[in-house]
């Protein structure tokens, strides 16, 4: 999943990989997807990505996955191009 155009008003998504489980199992995915703060999306039967908060050009997604289907953030990895202000919504 890459987000991507993140501005006040939502994420354009770009979902790629493979479903897991159910009829569609194997079958490579490509989609493109438009998420206001709040929406979801499904990925496949087992996969739910909901955006959670924008920021700037921030966003924070919340995904509820199985325990047996890890989920990773390849992007995450990468030092963010913008930190959060100290006080703002993202801050932990």
């Amino acid at each position: 999943m890459s987000p991507t155009d993140i501005d006040e008003n939502g994420v354009r998504l770009i979902a790629r990989g493979a479903i897991v489980g159910g009829p569609s199992d194997g079958e490579r995915i490509i989609s493109v997807h438009e998420l206001t703060k709040g929406q979801s999306l499904h990925l496949g039967l087992n996969v739910v990505v909901t955006l959670l908060r924008l920021e700037g050009d921030c966003a924070l997604f919340g995904v509820l996955a199985p325990k047996h289907m890890p989920v990773t953030a390849p992007d995450a990895t990468r030092p963010p191009t913008k930190r959060p202000e100290a006080g703002s919504e993202f801050e932990d």
